[in-house]
């Protein structure tokens, strides 16, 4: 043992992990579907967690959860910005047997054998988005809530993550097959818990507060904030976009708008506005795809 420095601490943040916990080698009840790739995952740092304890500093502890298997991180004690160093436990590899697998990394203040942990929030990373055989580093923000956002802070996560696939064929046909059903819960994922604690862990970490069918004032409030917003950012798109044709911001799309415009006319008839009508939204998908899509200047590759 030795006192670090706060360099010292973030070279030893920086480094790859010694200690590694693989979860490819291991089969869960009666399921043996075909490994198609993995994830590897690691646990760096979080920043700015709140005080969920009222006499002492949060005690962090982060839960991996992907398909059937899970994975629990070292305590790090007295911290608010706690940080991971390499040869401590914070690493795992998850075997990815569908593209669209998620996994999803939840923050604890642990409190002890036989205590509830004080949830300080999750993140959920979608696997398909991430590009093969390239190293993310990323720092994301906890929430709570799957389906509401809180304004209060609840800290940062900083993860590093890697997705490998074995077959890439495999991983994109895989879209198209349905998950193993087994003889005993079907297509039901099941992951061990050790005790009631790890179980409450792993559902906060999956779930988030959400429970489903039980009201919450906080999700009342959420769900109309955010109507508000769909209703004011329609409007206001709508606006912009009235303008721009009516200005000739776009000389193109304008033009277009006026020749359809004056066909209509000149036939006497409105039959043909649904056809222009899913001729423009079709010309404005394949707008958006070239532009977010094509455009390396835009998307630097990605």
């Amino acid at each position: 043992n030795r006192r670090m420095t706060e360099k010292d601490l973030y070279y030893e943040m920086t480094t790859t992990s010694e200690k590694w916990e693989d979860f490819r080698g291991q089969t869960v009840g009666d399921r043996d579907e075909e490994m198609i790739g993995s994830l590897h995952a690691e646990v760096l740092a979080c920043h700015g967690l709140p005080k969920l304890d009222k006499l002492s500093s949060t005690d962090a502890v982060c839960y991996f959860v992907c398909g059937p298997y899970a994975f629990a991180s070292d305590v790090i004690d007295g911290f608010l910005s706690p940080v991971w160093p390499s040869k401590s436990r914070r690493a795992c590899i998850f075997p990815i047997f569908q593209t669209y697998q998620k996994m999803f990394v939840g923050v604890f203040d642990d409190d002890g054998a036989g205590a509830n942990d004080d949830f300080a929030g999750r993140v959920v990373i979608d696997v398909a988005r991430l590009r093969p055989n390239s190293v993310y580093d990323v720092f994301l923000p906890l929430r709570q809530y799957q389906n509401t956002y809180v304004r209060k802070p609840r800290g940062v996560i900083h993860l590093r993550l890697r997705v490998v696939w074995d077959n890439e064929r495999k991983a994109l046909l895989s879209y198209l097959k349905l998950p193993m059903k087994t003889k005993q819960l079907g297509n039901a994922v099941t992951l061990s818990c050790a005790d009631y604690k790890a179980f409450r862990n792993v559902v906060l970490t999956v779930q988030g507060k959400d429970v489903p069918g039980r009201y919450k004032q906080i999700v009342q409030k959420g769900l109309s904030r955010e109507m508000k917003l769909y209703k004011f950012i329609v409007k206001t798109t709508m606006k912009e976009q009235m303008l721009d044709i009516v200005l000739y911001m776009n000389p193109s799309t304008s033009l277009c708008v006026f020749i359809a415009w004056m066909h209509c006319v000149y036939s006497n008839s409105m039959a043909y506005i649904p056809v222009y009508l899913v001729a423009s939204i079709i010309a404005l998908l394949l707008r958006n795809y070239f532009k977010y899509g094509v455009d390396e200047e835009f998307n630097f590759g990605f």
